[in-house]
């Protein structure tokens, strides 16, 4: 085996340290030489230096000399300090933590104006009620039914107005909300919710407060009237209180008749007027359920034994009026003393456009489903 060391040759473009080079290795490292003083020794062939074939002088590299400074230098880039970083990224924040709230404000005023336009107008609405203008409620809120009929200005203008209106709250929820309302009427306090739409952007009340009025005996608008108004069954009227005007015709009479409307249509509005016939008419009607009377007993199928003791002077009760027939249906109690038995007889009067009878029909004693017969005429 051959003890002689390989020859190494340096890669094409390097060149092997120099000695100065070594000796200065040597001296910034004093202590190698130290640590290792053998090395020689123990490896006698080995060269302390491997030359490379010498390069042309144009090409010789000095690794020790310092780097020729370039006209092509990078601009360097302005130092971030931690300040500026910081207040950057408060800025940020503050700007990020602004849009929603601004956002948010901007929907908040806006639930806001749709409330308030909402609010303003019930309030509008039950104003025009209080000061009595009926025709503009109703054309703010028309009448939920084809065909009902709402009664004139002259008819609430003439009514006790409603007292202590007040809006509790608003709801409004996308393109429908509504108002709670109160106020005062002879009924007491009433609270009831008005729905509102918004059609074409623009909010109306859908609950009309104005109800139905059911009066007794149909078609007797020329006894029952408020302001001269004649009330025909079914009439809506507003919330108020009411009074019938006195009247006193050639058949009829009626009183002041009191009632109160609190637009709530779960409380139902009915009025029996009072009326009463004209005193002598009164006195013609008594007479001739005397006679009837009389003419029951002599039949053997008479439910009334006698008339003796009988009195016929305790007037007539109306039990309704045909204005347009020009028929009253009437009941008159025939009596027996002060506090005796009482014996009653329907009554029906038939009279002409002026108020005279053409007609009079009685039935039996104490029967009120059987048929009607010509009275006995007057002697």
């Amino acid at each position: 085996m051959s003890t002689a060391m390989p020859e190494f040759e340096m890669p094409a473009g390097e060149r092997a340290p120099t000695s100065a080079a070594l000796d200065r290795t040597a001296q910034q490292h004093p202590g190698t030489a130290q640590r290792h003083p053998g090395t020689a020794q123990r490896h006698p062939g080995t060269a302390p230096h491997v030359q490379a074939p010498p390069r042309p002088a144009s090409d010789a590299t000095d690794l020790t000399a310092e780097p020729e400074a370039s006209d092509d230098r990078v601009a360097q880039r302005p130092r971030l300090v931690w300040r500026h970083l910081l207040v950057a990224g408060l800025v940020g924040a503050l700007l990020g933590a602004g849009i929603p709230a601004t956002v948010q404000g901007l929907e908040r005023a806006a639930a806001a104006g749709e409330v308030d336009a909402v609010r303003a107008l019930a309030d509008d609405y039950m104003r025009a009620i209080v000061e009595g203008r009926a025709a503009d409620a109703t054309a703010m809120v028309p009448p939920g039914s084809a065909g009902d009929e709402v009664a004139p200005d002259a008819v609430l203008a003439a009514a006790a107005p409603i007292e202590g209106v007040k809006t509790w709250q608003v709801q409004v929820d996308g393109d429908a909300a509504s108002v709670a309302i109160s106020f005062r009427t002879g009924r007491g306090s009433t609270r009831i919710l008005l729905d509102a739409e918004r059609v074409d952007g623009a909010w109306r009340l859908v609950t009309s407060l104005a109800e139905p009025v059911s009066v007794f005996a149909s078609q007797q608008g020329d006894v029952a009237m408020i302001a001269g108004t004649p009330l025909i069954d079914r009439l809506l009227l507003y919330p108020g209180g009411y009074t019938l005007d006195e009247t006193s015709g050639p058949v009829l009479r009626t009183a002041g008749e009191r009632f109160t409307v609190d637009g709530d249509p779960r409380t139902a509005v009915e009025i029996f007027p009072t009326m009463s016939l004209e005193p002598a008419l009164a006195t013609a009607a008594g007479e001739m359920a005397f006679r009837a009377a009389v003419e029951c007993v002599a039949a053997p199928d008479c439910p009334l034994q006698s008339t003796d003791g009988l009195d016929a002077n305790q007037g007539a009760y109306v039990l309704w009026h045909d204005g347009a027939a020009g028929t009253v249906q009437l009941v008159v109690p025939l009596t027996s003393g002060v506090r005796g038995p009482a014996v009653e007889m329907q009554v029906r009067m038939h009279y002409d456009a002026e108020g005279v009878p053409t007609r009079w029909e009685c039935g039996r004693p104490g029967e009120y489903e059987g048929a009607l017969t010509p009275c006995p005429a007057l002697g």
